[in-house]
Order: structure tokens, then sequence, then C-alpha cells
């Protein structure tokens, strides 16, 4: 994801006035088209960037479904409502955002039986007539089963439910969205793990046919419900809807929701979620994803996708610099003016032209001569670059840096860390053993390393802890110690996800076995 940090918006300012004043000098004569090439090239990103990041930008990728199938008919209404109001309409239309709501309501409220008959949308069309005659369809007659669209899988076709997680994208007028689709069922814990961890939200689906009411009074949840919910808690993702899915076959009860809403706010209490929200919806026919519905009047909150485009995201613009080199690019190196530059991803801060900074684990010191990142056509020399994006840094200095270090700011130097505790979450079908070493991948440096012990596995069922285990068995999660061979440069994963993250992989197999998140760490 793409990171914007001017800091605040008199800086902003500051940029497009010096960019007005160079185009303005440039119109008078006062600049050459040679000296004037660079500051196009250097502002043009940084207005690029500013135009990204503040109208259309948002990744958000939405994960976790609570029941089988409901979630892939309410990702699917969404999609197939969402492309017909934008193809629907003229092109010159289309790109506003009153074309969008004019045609979303009435997709909404004809249903997916309507959607392939409506003209101008011929790739949708397509596509959703393939649906209607698929061989594997649960629907009836005509009508579409819609979580085809995401069940990719012959195996979940044929069985109705969802294995491996399926990745689908969609576009409104204000933001951009990559959807993961996850499986509920327990034995594909560590699939929704696998979805959930580049997630910015979650869409917990809660079946309200199944949810039950007890001798006492008392609401009992799903533990599809309980376990989603105690993962998304453990990744840290900021927003969590819960989607009230088929009132339809409840006559769209208010009643019902209120019970469930109610006893979700208990698990989240108990949890320690927060920002969640709530929405009754029925998916069939598309009640409360992206139009309000008629037949829930007493719901006065927004539809599914206007609360995905309204929510806020933290894009941690303030975070210290950490620059993982992925490769070391060198060029003409016969020469004694060769090129070498080192590439990778800025996961977090910025790195700005002449900054000194510090390479980890080494300690060795050196300051920034030339930034240079890819632009449509070719590359170039800018003097600042963000979060997100993917650079090429030179060195004033020539010292030894490698693959697997770390490029820090010089006056904020973290220490580097041999021993980790970690939630883990274990993937493999044999389970873990502490008589074992793994190799350890963390951004782009792979170390020998030692799960020293079980601190504690979580039961997603009562949500406890159990103590005194010494193996993890396949969708277990647990809290491990970890000693390493050699020091790497890590963050917690609370402040830095990109740096707080890691994966265990087999030595024999090369198969990856567990994921993992950083909660401490020491040297």
């Amino acid at each position: 994801m793409y990171q914007y940090d001017p800091y605040d918006q008199a800086i902003v300012d500051e940029r497009v006035r010096q960019y007005a004043d160079q185009v303005r000098r440039r119109l008078s004569g006062e600049l050459t088209e040679e000296e004037f090439r660079p500051l196009r090239l250097q502002n043009g990103l940084y207005m690029q960037r500013h135009a990204y990041m503040h109208r259309i930008a948002v990744r958000t990728a939405t994960c976790a479904a609570t029941s089988c199938g409901c979630w892939r008919a309410l990702h699917a209404s969404t999609i197939a409502a969402t492309a017909i109001s934008r193809r629907a309409s003229s092109p010159a239309s289309r790109r506003t955002r009153s074309s969008i709501r004019a045609h979303g309501p009435s997709c909404c409220a004809n249903g997916p039986r309507s959607i392939p008959n409506l003209r101008g949308c011929r790739a949708s069309s397509r596509q959703l007539s393939a649906l209607s005659r698929a061989k594997n369809k649960r629907a009836v007659g005509e009508d579409i089963d819609l979580s085809l669209l995401t069940d990719g899988l012959e195996a979940e076709r044929e069985q109705g439910i969802t294995i491996d997680v399926a990745y689908r994208y969609l576009a409104t007028a204000k933001r951009k969205f990559i959807i993961a689709d996850t499986p509920g069922h327990e034995q594909y814990t560590r699939n929704m793990v696998t979805g959930a961890s580049t997630a910015h939200a979650s869409i917990i689906l809660v079946d309200a046919t199944r949810v039950r009411v007890d001798d006492a009074a008392r609401t009992q949840l799903l533990p599809q419900t309980k376990r989603h919910s105690a993962i998304v808690k453990l990744l840290g993702l900021p927003h969590v809807i819960v989607a009230v899915n088929k009132l339809d076959l409840l006559e769209f009860s208010e009643k019902r929701f209120n019970q469930i809403r109610d006893a979700y706010v208990e698990l989240a209490a108990q949890l320690g979620l927060a920002n969640v929200r709530f929405v009754p919806v029925s998916a069939l026919k598309g009640d409360n994803i992206v139009a309000a519905s008629e037949r829930m009047p007493w719901y006065a909150g927004e539809p599914l996708l206007d609360m995905l485009e309204s929510l806020p995201v933290d894009l941690q613009v303030r975070a210290a610099l950490r620059l993982p080199v992925q490769w070391v690019a060198r060029q003409d190196g016969t020469q004694a003016d060769d090129f070498r530059g080192y590439m990778g991803r800025v996961e977090f801060g910025e790195i700005k032209l002449g900054q000194a900074v510090a390479v980890l684990p080494a300690q060795r010191r050196a300051s920034v001569a030339q930034i240079i990142v890819p632009v449509p056509g070719g590359t170039a020399s800018v003097d600042r670059a963000f979060a997100g994006q993917c650079v090429t840094v030179r060195l004033a200095e020539d010292i030894d840096v490698s693959r697997g270090d770390t490029l820090v700011a010089a006056d904020d130097v973290p220490t580097p860390a041999r021993k980790l505790q970690a939630d883990l979450c274990w993937f493999d079908d044999a389970p873990l053993s502490l008589q074992r070493k793994y190799l350890l991948k963390q951004t782009s440096a792979t170390v020998l390393a030692r799960v020293s012990a079980i601190e504690r596995v979580l039961d997603v069922h009562t949500l406890s802890h159990a103590t005194g285990r010494d193996a993890l068995a396949m969708n277990d999660i647990g809290t491990v110690s970890l000693t390493l061979q050699k020091p790497v440069v890590v963050d917690t994963y609370d402040s830095h996800p990109g740096t707080g993250a890691f994966v265990l992989i087999d030595d024999a197999t090369h198969q990856t076995v567990a994921a993992g998140m950083v909660r401490a760490y020491s040297a």
C-alpha cells in the first residue's frame, strides 16, 4: 500500500506553491528544459502521491466469515451491484458519484435475477450468464448463485464451502478494495489467518438463523464467530464490521438483530475489540449491501458499502524509518565509478536525500547520495521516498551492505534482537517440535531459530488459554519464545506490522509451517 507523508497540510500547500513558481519560471524562460525536467519529475511524483492517497486511495482488504456461504453471497452481491452501477451509465456519467448512487439502488431492489438483463454491462453479463448455467449452482431456476464468483476451486463448488483464500477486486468512486474471502470452518483456520494478516478491516458474517437463545434468555453466538473475532483481535485489525445476514428468513426481525448485536458487544468487551460496527443485511437480494433496504425501515445506519467507504485508515506516516534491503544492484562493476544501489521497499517512515542512515545489524553509518524510484517509462531521482514505495538507494560511502540488512535513521537506531516473544499460528500437519530448528524469515532476512518454550495456547472455543503444552498442532494459536542464531532488526507487531511479522520455514522440506507476530523482543 502506498503511504503518503507530507506531515501536514501547510507543507503540502508550500510544495504546490513551489511547483507553481517553477512552472512559471519555465514558461517565462528563466529555466531551461534540462533544468526543469528533474523538477517536473520530482514534483509530479509528489502530486501523484498526494492525489492518490487523499482522493481514491485505500487498499481496504476485508476478510473473515462466520458461516458457510453467507459471506460469499454478500461479497458477490456487493461486487455485482457495484459493477453494474458503474457500467450501466454512460462513460461520462459513470465517473461521478451521483451516477453510481442513481444506478445502485435499482440494481439491489431488482435483485440478482435482473443483473444479466442490464445493457451496457457486457463483461459482467457474460460472466453472470455463465454462472447461471454452472453445474454446481445452488440457486433455483434462472437465479444466479453469486457465491460462485469467489468459489474458484472445484472442491469448493461441489461442497458449497470455502477452502482457500480468494482475492477479488472492486472499486467505487471513492476507494479501491481488495477483498479476501476466507473460510469459516475450524479446519481452515490457517487460511483465515493468512487472509486477515494483510487486511485493514474485517467483515464478520453472522448467520442469524443459526444463533440460538438458551433457557436463560442468553443469546449464544456460534463458535466460528468467537474464533474469527479472536483472530481479528490477535492480528490487530483496527476496524470490525459485524454483518448479521439472512434476516430475510426471519422476516427482517429487529428483535433478533438487537439480540445478536448485544451478544457480540459482550464478546467484543471480553476480547478487547474496539470500533465495532453493526449492519443488518440480506445478501440474497442485496438488502443493505449497496443501498438502504426498504424492508428494514427500523435500521437508520449506513449500508455495508457506504460503511466500507467511510472507514478511516491509519497510514502511520510518522513512524521511524525501516528499509529492508532486498537486492544489491551492481552495474559497470569493472569501472572505477561503478553503480551500486540497494533496492527494497520502505516499510515505514521516509528516507531523504542526504539523510544519515545506519545499516543494521552491523551498525555501519553512511549518508544517502541518491534515491531512485520507478516511474512510467523508466526511473527518476527524487529527494525523498515514503512508506510503501519501492526504491533504489545509493550511499555516499562504500560500506558492506547485503540482502537482509536494514537501513534506519541514524538518530533513531533500534537494538537488533536475538530473543523474541511472539504469537504463532501453526500451519503444518506435523506438530511444532521444541527439539528442532526452523528457518525464520522476517522482511528480507532469513536466520535459524529455535522455539525454546510454548508459554500458552489459545482455546478458540472458550477464549481461554492452556499452559503446560509442549507442541502446537495444525491451526493452533499459541504464545512462544524463540531464540535466533543471529540478531535481526525487529519491532513489535502492534507498532510496525511490516517488521513485526515473520514466518517459520521447515529447513528440510522448505514448507512454510507457521506465521508469527512479535509481541516483545530483547538482545
